[in-house]
């Protein structure tokens, strides 16, 4: 029987270092800091010959010297029973003094009645290679992106010059209000642009960064139509390119109404609010000076301004009201996308 049992055991051993020699991962046991075992995967790593190549070696020789500190404070930790996390990414050094980025995965057990960690090592030398190449690849779409969107804006930009060329020549007045309006609708797409190709994030645009610039331009073009005084309560928010194209030509359209539209030539407080509620985006435009009759009847609605406003709101599947309270207030109410839905040609305006 006990020979029974000792050639058992020994068969078990055998298998058990089989196992462990075939095994596609480098395996070590070290004890006290010595290393004790390594199957033929750790060999191969470490750029040895064979097991007695490195065997009774302490492990501190074989860890980069940068993780060297930490490596001391785990086994520590292991050793006195406190809980770490039993994976961790380090680098090893091979005999041959080059550096092997690994994936440890550690036990602590019981080795002839001591304490001894198992140690199984991942080489993740190709994992690392694969990420650089992914996080490069990554980089360089960023920047080719950035760069459209630049070019875009710089593209827009010689529009707008060629129609403000266009409306200095003309002498018809309607025609270079047209125009001239016209340069404004361009303009502000063009910024949103703009604030793409200076932003970190290329799918979305702090429209609340957006807004002023925007009522800038505006106030800019229609300077001599009475003196309006802007306020604004905007909360951070941020819109993907799609909705914030849509939204910069409502946007443009309701502030120009302010000017096109208000009665007398004093001074007035026109409040533009745009706030998050759950999903949805509430942006107001609110002028504290009594519009014009004609802005609400019905010649109005056939104009392209307001039927920008309208063809805008339908493509953010919003709503937009407009109200005389205290003077005029324009509402625009749609639901938030968390992505891009679509193309860009979801922009194109049907009137």
């Amino acid at each position: 029987n006990l020979k029974k049992t000792t050639e058992k055991a020994i068969a078990d051993e055998q298998r058990l270092r089989l196992l462990l020699d075939t095994a596609p991962f480098s395996i070590g046991i070290h004890q006290h800091g010595v290393l004790k075992f390594i199957n033929t995967a750790g060999v191969s790593m470490l750029e040895v010959e064979a097991p007695e190549d490195i065997i009774g070696i302490n492990i501190e020789e074989i860890v980069h010297p940068d993780f060297l500190e930490s490596t001391r404070l785990r086994v520590e930790k292991m050793m006195r029973g406190e809980k770490v996390s039993k994976t961790v990414e380090i680098i090893f050094l091979t005999r041959k003094g080059n550096e092997v980025p690994v994936c440890l995965h550690v036990t602590p057990f019981e080795m002839d009645g001591e304490p001894a960690i198992q140690v199984i090592a991942e080489d993740i030398s190709e994992r690392i290679e694969r990420e650089e190449l992914l996080e490069n690849a990554i980089r360089e779409k960023s920047i080719l992106i950035s760069e459209i969107h630049h070019r875009v804006k710089n593209n827009m930009a010689i529009i707008s010059a060629l129609m403000q060329l266009q409306a200095f020549e003309t002498d018809h007045q309607e025609v270079r209000s047209t125009l001239n309006e016209s340069v404004n609708r361009v303009k502000s797409i063009a910024l949103i642009h703009e604030q793409l190709y200076k932003s970190q994030n290329l799918n979305e645009v702090r429209f609340d960064q957006y807004i002023k610039p925007l009522a800038d331009i505006v106030s800019d073009y229609f300077k001599g139509r009475g003196k309006v005084f802007f306020d604004y309560e905007i909360e951070e928010t941020s819109l993907n390119i799609n909705q914030a194209v849509s939204c910069a030509l409502f946007l443009n359209e309701a502030i120009s109404n302010v000017f096109k539209y208000r009665t007398g030539s004093g001074e007035s407080l026109c409040v533009i609010s745009a706030k998050q509620m759950g999903r949805n985006i509430h942006i107001n435009v609110k002028d504290n000076c009594p519009w014009s009759a004609e802005f609400l009847s019905d010649k109005q609605r056939n104009r392209l301004g307001y039927q920008l406003m309208e063809t805008t709101a339908d493509q953010l599947h919003g709503t937009f009201t407009i109200e005389e309270k205290e003077g005029m207030l324009i509402t625009l109410i749609f639901e938030k996308e968390l992505s891009v839905k679509g193309s860009a040609s979801n922009n194109i305006i049907t009137l």
